[in-house]
């Protein structure tokens, strides 16, 4: 046993005899106290910390029996702590040495107040947030119909949900998983975490009092720095993600379904290629659905993948300066498609697929909304329309909200050809694609024209 050990023992043992003489009994709730483990009820709370970063899942499963050994002693700690908290014997099993009788002894003789009571994991009530009841996101490829979707679902009356917000949510999902990422690096908090989940259950265990929390920093900084150290848990910053999304779109209350389209959330923008897979497109989804209680994820595009049925959506990302090579487009957009398919089936109850062509088709759009309404639990005698917002190709005039053309009578015709020409000699002098081709030729290959409205910038 080290001078560590020594000291925490002594401590533990100079507190004991204190608290014997005052007739004082230490709480119960305190997992280093052997003292009250008797008086324990037999049945805990076991959950394991999240088995992946992007799950979510904070309910804790129930069981009965006391806190398993081995679990508890996963401190990390060199055996400075027994399984139920307390000082332990480092694991040597032998006794005092004389190095360490000679430290026990200056310890006693010591003043009461540098000895450091044993580590104790006690909790806080952890604080409800409100958690909107129902949400609708809308996962698009560009250029298929997505905001007319979204128009089709807010013609329901309680339904209300916005345009793009320029990937926002990726941002915030990428700090969701750095912050739950960054309480494995706290290894010493981490560990009784562990412990206090064993005994308080997983959620409760995010919410360690104060005391707890400073008890378990001092008693690792003496001994090594601590960079990494905070009290992150999974639950707390879950909850921090659904306050923000409460905030931002779910602040209408009780009865409103709120939520946002968005068309970057595919393979090649926010899940760069080559490498994106399933796995990290599932992960994303499943922190979408941790923000409500129930969640609905509509899933559109069109029905093909290749470059000649998608050229509106090749010319806007070359436009914008997002993409440059249209064999990488066209691959990267047969992979969007597989994970929309395979997501779907997959999880039929929060998935639904939406094709552009289905929506505009006269002989099955009528279908597709009955379908979409049962999807959403919403009555399927309500009457959605697909095309109640004027198409964004219109170009014969009638319509005053048409924004492309709104933009082109604010400026002068022969300035914006300018302004398109400058653009494209921009994008093709900064970038080049590996077979020499330049960003003009990927235009030239998407048809040769760059008409159309600004939308889906960059990532």
């Amino acid at each position: 046993m080290d001078a560590v050990s020594s000291l925490a023992m002594a401590g533990r043992t100079l507190l004991e005899e204190e608290e014997l003489e005052e007739g004082t009994e230490t709480p119960s709730t305190h997992l280093g106290n052997d003292s009250g483990a008797a008086s324990e009820e037999a049945t805990t709370e076991a959950g394991g910390v999240s088995a992946g970063l992007a799950r979510g899942d904070e309910s804790a499963s129930s069981g009965s029996g006391p806190p398993k050994a081995a679990e508890a002693a996963d401190s990390g700690d060199g055996g400075i702590y027994d399984s139920d908290g307390s000082p332990g014997d480092g694991g040597d099993g032998g006794g005092l040495s004389g190095d360490d009788a000679a430290v026990t002894s200056r310890v006693s003789a010591a003043p009461r107040s540098l000895l450091k009571p044993p580590l104790t994991l006690e909790i806080i009530p952890s604080q409800p947030i409100a958690i909107p009841d129902k949400c609708v996101f809308i996962l698009g490829t560009g250029r298929s119909g997505s905001t007319s979707l979204l128009d089709a679902v807010n013609q329901l009356p309680n339904y209300l949900i916005r345009g793009e917000q320029g990937g926002a949510f990726w941002y915030l999902y990428m700090s969701w998983r750095l912050l739950v990422q960054s309480a494995k690096h706290a290894y010493e908090f981490h560990t009784h975490a562990k412990q206090a989940a064993v005994r308080f259950g997983e959620r409760p265990s995010g919410w360690l009092s104060f005391n707890t929390v400073k008890q378990v920093y001092d008693t690792y900084a003496v001994r090594k720095k601590l960079p990494w150290f905070n009290d992150m848990h999974h639950s707390r910053v879950t909850d921090a993600a659904r306050a923000f999304y409460l905030a931002a779109y779910g602040y209408h209350g009780p009865g409103i379904v709120s939520g946002f389209k968005e068309i970057r959330f595919v393979c090649g923008r926010a899940f760069p290629s080559p490498g994106c897979n399933y796995e990290d497109f599932d992960d994303f989804l499943q922190f979408l659905r941790s923000l409500c209680t129930d969640v609905k994820v509509l899933l559109n595009s069109r029905s093909s993948a290749a470059i000649a049925d998608n050229g509106k959506l090749g010319k806007m990302l070359v436009r914008n300066g997002v993409i440059n090579d249209t064999a990488k487009f066209e691959a990267d957009l047969t992979v969007t498609h597989s994970w929309y398919d395979r997501y779907v089936k997959e999880h039929p109850s929060s998935g639904f697929r939406v094709l552009m062509e289905d929506m505009f088709n006269p002989e099955k759009n009528a279908t597709l909304a009955r379908r979409l309404l049962k999807f959403l639990g919403e009555s399927t005698e309500r009457e959605i329309s697909f095309v109640r917002m004027p198409s964004w190709s219109t170009r014969d005039g009638s319509s005053k909200h048409d924004t492309s053309k709104s933009r082109s009578r604010d400026r002068d015709p022969k300035e914006l050809r300018r302004h398109l020409r400058r653009l494209i000699t921009d994008v093709a002098a900064a970038t080049t694609v590996d077979d020499g081709a330049t960003a003009a030729a990927a235009v030239a290959a998407l048809g040769g024209s760059v008409s159309g409205e600004e939308e889906g910038g960059d990532l």
